[in-house]
Parts: structure tokens; C-alpha cells; sequence
């Protein structure tokens, strides 16, 4: 579970915040009279739930907005509804309010977009190394309150070097995109896949212990072969598997641990799986 933006509120508090600072720019709107005028203030709960749910909501409350201001107008009008310029300012104020939810939609969208490719390797789609490390902080920190065990493995794509060599970059790709679906593919619901870099992949395992380990490896080891037997018998692949059932004390304890038995593997002659129990 990743931390939350910032900017981002939760549906549900933004609904309720979007009805109460309606229900107060109401309150506003009737006790500052005709003499104030404060038909801007409405799209503080329209801008509020545009952006943290949709813009079908934005637009509901324009709605809710509109009602409510010809509802009080003859509270503070002082008459102004019996005028025709009343009626095109209504009209001013809907049609602005569309176009500012609209431009507000639009930039959620782009910023849901930068944000998401901040997080994304391109080539792969997997997370980035950034995105994985931020993620699995959250999850080690939840798991250490918790006395839960979990694993990270540091996996690394042996004789990837030669692959670009021998068949070129776009064949190295493909082999990389190979590898990311297959994970993908093979992880359980929950499990963390990501790419770190170059030809390294990592998997974070939450609430596993070493018979679970046990059970897991065989399976994605075997995946992972088979699919690369169709394109790239050459390609080997070394695995180190930390699996922590005690508490470490820090996140780059963790990392340092699963990054040391994936070197260990490839020291000794590459292709293989080491896991530790710590």
C-alpha cells in the first residue's frame, strides 16, 4: 500500500467536506445580504469532489449549487429575480462552472498520468525501483508493528550482456518484457513486482515464512524458464530470497540482505536460487 498524495483526499472525506463548506458558503451567501456577492465561493465543493471522485459529481453539485442559488435569491436579492439580467447571470454562473469543472477534470487526469508514469518503468510497466521502495517501506513498517513474516527477492538476468550483443537491443527488450509479464503472471494477489534497473527485478512477499517460500519458488523458477526457452534458451537467471521472521532493524537491511544472496548465486556460477532465513 503506497502513501497517500498530498492532494489526494479519500472519496468519502471529500463528500463530506464538499456538504459542509456548501452548507457554510450558504450560510454566508444569506447573512452577507445582496451587498456581497460570493457566487465564486460555490466551486470550493465543486472543485473538491471533481477532484477526489469524478466529475459526474462535480456536476451534480453544480446542480446542487444552482438550485440553492435561485432558491435564496429573493433572500438576497433585494428583487433581482423579477429582473432579466438575473436569468443571464444564472446562466453566466452554470456555464462557468462547467468549464472550470471540465478544466479541472482535465488536469487530474494529466496529473493521475504524470503521476503514474513517475511510478511506472517504461518499458516493462512494472514499478520502478522508487515506486518499490516507498511501497514496500510502508508494508515492511505495517508487517514489523505487526510480528508478520514477509520475503524480498533480487533476481537478475544472467548473460544479458551477450543477449544485446549477439541479438541486439530490441531482443534484450523483448526478453525484459518477458520476464516482467511473467512475474506478473506468476505472483500472487498482494506480491510486489517491480524492476529496478537494468535486468534486475525484485518481488516483495508479504506474510510469507519459508514453507510458504518453499511452495512459491519451484512454481515461478519453472514459469520463468519455460518462457524463456521459447526465445532465449541462453538466458539464465540468479535469485537471492531473504525471508525475515524476525524484525530487521531498517528497510536497507532488508534490501542489503536479498541483494547480497542474488550475488552470491552469480559468484558461484550463476543460474540458481539462494534463500536465507533471518
Amino acid at each position: 500500500m503506497e502513501k497517500r498524495d498530498i492532494m489526494d483526499l479519500r472519496p468519502k472525506v471529500a463528500l463530506v467536506l464538499a456538504v459542509i463548506s456548501l452548507m457554510a458558503i450558504v450560510w454566508v451567501d444569506i447573512s452577507s445580504g445582496a451587498e456581497i456577492r460570493i457566487s465564486s465561493w460555490y466551486l470550493i465543493p465543486l472543485l473538491l469532489v471533481t477532484w477526489n471522485i469524478n466529475r459526474i459529481w462535480g456536476y451534480f453539485f453544480t446542480l446542487v449549487a444552482l438550485a440553492i442559488l435561485l432558491g435564496i435569491e429573493p433572500l438576497v436579492g433585494a428583487g433581482a429575480t423579477r429582473h432579466i439580467y438575473f436569468y443571464f447571470e444564472t446562466v453566466g454562473r452554470f456555464a462557468s462552472y462547467l468549464v472550470v469543472i471540465s478544466m479541472a477534470s482535465k488536469l487530474r487526469q494529466a496529473y493521475d498520468r504524470e503521476k503514474r508514469l513517475a511510478r511506472t518503468d517504461g518499458l516493462t510497466g512494472l514499478m520502478n525501483r522508487r515506486a518499490f521502495y516507498a511501497s514496500i517501506e510502508v508494508e515492511i513498517a505495517r508487517r514489523i508493528r505487526n510480528f508478520q513474516p514477509f520475503s524480498l527477492l533480487y533476481l537478475d538476468c544472467d548473460n544479458f550482456k551477450q543477449v544485446n550483443d549477439t541479438l541486439g537491443h530490441n531482443a534484450g527488450d523483448q526478453l525484459l518484457r518477458l520476464l516482467a509479464d511473467t512475474l506478473k503472471e506468476s505472483v500472487r494477489h498482494g506480491d510486489v513486482v517491480a524492476r529496478l534497473g537494468g535486468d534486475e527485478f525484485a518481488i516483495f512477499f508479504p506474510d510469507t515464512n519459508p514453507a510458504d517460500i518453499a511452495s512459491i519458488m519451484p512454481h515461478l523458477k519453472a514459469a520463468l524458464q519455460s518462457a524463456m526457452q521459447r526465445g532465449f534458451p541462453d538466458a539464465t537467471l540468479s535469485m537471492g530470497v531473504a525471508i525475515f521472521v524476525s524484525i530487521p532493524p531498517n528497510l536497507d537491511e532488508v534490501i542489503m540482505r536479498a541483494d547480497q544472496l542474488m550475488y552470491r548465486v552469480k559468484d558461484s556460477g550463476k543460474n540458481g536460487v539462494l534463500q536465507q532465513t533471518f
